[in-house]
């Protein structure tokens, strides 16, 4: 990258590079005083996988534990208040084969890696408390946060000539950013996993802009091998690892721009092979089936197709279904009310189904029938009422029974849902194919459904991406159900823009569960406009020097941020049709590095052209830089404090 105004003594670098190591040592040891034990992410589970490894003979099963040890932990819970602002607290007295509450969820079956290296400190403190042991446990996550501010010297200094800034700025905005000290301060692997993602990206960095060599080609899979022992949110390292190599090959040849043209098809085929068209839209899938739940049919009541879904698979049967999410603006109006919910059903052959099922977070809201339907289409009604407490539902399309569904194709047409009794002997009359309103006897209504009539199509995801999708995306999830979720905005945007809003926060300053901000009045509001300077000065400073900027890199880098944070952004969207999960950006952290990298080159660009219309002293700019990123720490740690006080 072509060097700026900013300079430091190419001499000074590596002392430079020392003093932000001890800061950062010092920085570290503060955080992992100051902030309470077991108030970090899931830090009692994490801790207890730690815990059973030192003192267990091998690794611990799921759902394994030992009944002293959550108590030891419950113990210290109630007494640093941990659950002062909740109404609950553990049961210390539960019997042995109940296990008592440190957690929702047991972290034991993740990776392994951090859990062997966390256990060797707690075992150092076998006769000490259990709260002395969880603080010693940070101290492996400290190492690892030590370890991540060198590589990102590493990287700097690949992509960046001597003297530049970033070399000094990129490793220190890292070690003085409170929202990441804090969670690589804390018992998780998350810390882990941004060291090892972090080293990955180190030699693949090497890789391409060196070229192909046997010691940085053995670097990236050592990493990439750790990445896998280490957490989900690592394992894009071995997606990489073929990019990486390929662009490697054709370093410094004529080939080069051939290599991203060769990559790029790849690009597209994998494209075509994972996404195909013609789903019913609106209608989220969830089956194995090979063809499209769209169907043309002349048996259609409403306009020309039906949504079919085939129940011939004997393995996937109990969980092939299809749902629409209802819109609020649906939802609160038929909520205290009763509602009607009529469809046209049949199959190519006789059959045991159930109809149609209203569920909502708080559970069916439908009476679920079960009922045999013939190869004639033929018009059902549901009625209920649905409760005045519920917020979001959805209709759920799920034929199968157990042990009674033959084999066949089942298709549903002209699903309509209203507010009130409507008659069950005399089918509505649609005004129009998409079965947006009508009569329905002597009434006029509204159909509170989307594509009802299943004319509308939308993409869809093949079932073998999709299985395949569920054991690399965290928590299982589809990516079937992220990309019509993506679709979906008016059911499912309120998600994506909190998301939107929690992310911005989580990374710079929000501490504990994500539940302890920032003091002051909108502080984030300002954070929000330093992160749009940054990157939109980032954007400037690339396009000004994009005749010497190592292109090849960055377009890497760009593939590596935009889909860590595109992962992150969607996470929580697997859970909609169960809770209301909005992810934080500690799963952003293993591109910290890249992303503060875009920040400073941003920052610095900005700095660089006020100084020049402003005419400032030289390092007036640095000082102000160093000034503020410290006032966003000591505003932190106030916060911090204060809470827990």
């Amino acid at each position: 990258m072509q060097q700026s105004s900013f300079r430091i003594n190419p001499k000074r670098e590596r002392q430079a590079l020392l003093i932000i190591l001890v800061f950062t040592l010092l920085h570290s040891l503060f955080y992992i005083f100051i902030v309470p034990p077991w108030q970090h992410y899931d830090e009692p589970n994490h801790f207890e996988y730690a815990w059973l490894v030192a003192f267990h003979p091998g690794l611990p099963e799921p759902g394994e534990y030992d009944q002293e040890m959550r108590r030891d932990v419950a113990i210290s819970m109630i007494e640093q208040g941990f659950f002062d602002e909740i109404e609950y607290k553990p049961d210390l007295d539960s019997p042995v084969d109940t296990p008592i509450w440190i957690g929702q969820y047991q972290q034991l079956g993740e990776p392994p890696l951090y859990y062997l290296l966390a256990s060797v400190p707690i075992s150092l403190f076998k006769f000490d408390d259990i709260s002395t042991q969880l603080y010693a446990a940070r101290f492996v996550s400290m190492l690892f946060l030590l370890v991540t501010i060198w590589i990102a010297y590493g990287i700097m200094v690949e992509i960046t000539p001597q003297g530049h800034l970033l070399r000094i700025l990129v490793p220190l905005s890292m070690a003085m950013l409170p929202g990441f000290v804090d969670v690589m301060t804390s018992v998780n692997s998350d810390s882990a996993a941004v060291a090892v993602f972090s080293f990955f990206l180190w030699g693949s960095v090497r890789l391409i802009h060196r070229g192909f060599s046997f010691l940085d080609f053995a670097w990236v899979t050592i990493a990439a091998v750790l990445a896998y022992f280490t957490k989900t949110t690592a394992y894009f390292a071995i997606v990489l690892l073929p990019a990486a190599l390929v662009l490697s090959l054709f370093h410094g040849t004529k080939w080069r721009r051939l290599t991203w043209i060769i990559l790029g098809l790849g690009a597209v085929v994998v494209f075509f092979a994972i996404f195909a068209w013609g789903d019913v839209s609106l209608w989220y899938r969830q089956t194995n089936q090979n063809s499209p739940t769209r169907m043309e049919t002349r048996q259609a009541p409403v306009g020309d197709h039906a949504l079919c879904i085939d129940i011939k698979s004997e393995d996937n049967q109990r969980y092939t279904q299809a749902r629409q999410v209802i819109t609020r603006e649906a939802v609160k109006d038929i909520r205290g009310e009763p509602y009607s919910l009529g469809v046209w059903m049949w199959a190519n052959e006789p059959t045991i189904v159930r109809l149609p099922i209203l569920r909502s977070v708080e559970g069916i809201q439908s009476t679920s029938n079960r009922l045999e339907i013939g190869t004639e289409p033929t018009f059902y009604v549901i009625r209920g009422t649905l409760p005045s407490s519920v917020d979001r539902a959805w209709i759920t399309l799920m034929p199968y029974v157990n042990g009674k569904t033959s084999p066949a194709i089942v298709c549903y047409d002209g699903l309509v849902l209203v507010k009130g009794k409507q008659s069950k002997e005399i089918p509505p009359e649609f005004t129009d194919e998409n079965a947006e309103g009508g009569i329905w006897g002597e009434l006029e209504f509204t159909n509170l459904l989307r594509n009802g009539s299943m004319e509308q199509s939308w993409p869809w995801v093949r079932p073998w991406a999709d299985v395949l999708g569920a054991k690399i995306i965290p928590d299982n999830g589809r990516a079937s159900l992220i990309l019509y979720s993506l679709l979906d905005n008016p059911t499912s945007g309120w998600y994506y823009l909190n998301t939107f809003y929690r992310l911005a926060r989580t990374f710079w300053a929000k501490f504990g569960w994500g539940h302890v901000p920032l003091l002051g009045h909108k502080p984030y509001r300002v954070l929000g406009i330093f992160t749009f300077i940054g990157i939109a000065g980032a954007v400037v400073a690339l396009w000004r020097k994009r005749r010497v900027v190592p292109w090849d890199v960055l377009v890497y880098f760009a593939i590596v941020l935009i889909a860590v944070w595109g992962i992150t952004w969607v996470r929580g969207s697997v859970y909609l049709f169960l809770f209301s999960f909005i992810p934080v950006a500690r799963y952003t952290y293993p591109v910290i590095i890249l992303t503060m990298f875009v920040l400073n080159l941003g920052w610095l660009e900005v700095l660089e052209t006020l100084k020049h219309w402003f005419r400032l002293p030289q390092g007036t700019e640095i000082v102000v830089y160093i000034v503020l990123m410290l006032a966003l720490d000591i505003i932190s740690v106030v916060s911090i404090l204060k809470f827990y006080s």
